[in-house]
């Protein structure tokens, strides 16, 4: 695994803050360095990814592909906030707007800013939180 990969991305470690309540959905978690952080600050987590993870008991881990047709694995879930980085499928946008509970946090980043420097492809965005978002430099 790579180091980068081990711990949080330094952009939703800044935005994290907005997440005030779960449960956190962490899609195409990979090892789960977001589910990990989430749950390491008290809130319930759910981890969704095509392969099998080893994740502590406290968070909840989905096997599921995203990309081959199958059922969305959340019908009727609604989340507090949902963590996307490093992973872009466009027939998923409808599935987690629906999955989005108001007030919610939306953490999408399909690169790594930091890696990268497209930052214009990382957004986060607050539906009806109580705390203001962070100002970007």
């Amino acid at each position: 695994m790579h180091a980068h990969l081990d711990t949080p991305s330094p952009w939703v470690v800044r935005w994290a803050p907005l997440v005030t309540r779960g449960p956190v959905l962490d899609v195409a978690s990979g090892g789960g360095r977001h589910a990990r952080f989430f749950a390491a600050r008290g809130l319930e987590v759910v981890a969704v990814d095509r392969d099998a993870q080893d994740l502590p008991p406290a968070i909840q881990f989905v096997k599921a592909s995203l990309e081959d047709g199958s059922p969305w694995p959340f019908a009727g879930r609604r989340f507090g906030a949902i963590v996307v980085t490093n992973y872009l499928h466009r027939p998923l946008f409808p599935h987690l707007a629906a999955a989005l509970g108001r007030p919610t946090v939306g953490i999408y980043c399909a690169t790594d800013p930091l890696a990268t420097g497209l930052y214009g492809s990382a957004q986060a965005v607050n539906l009806g939180g109580a705390q203001k978002a962070p100002s970007i430099p």
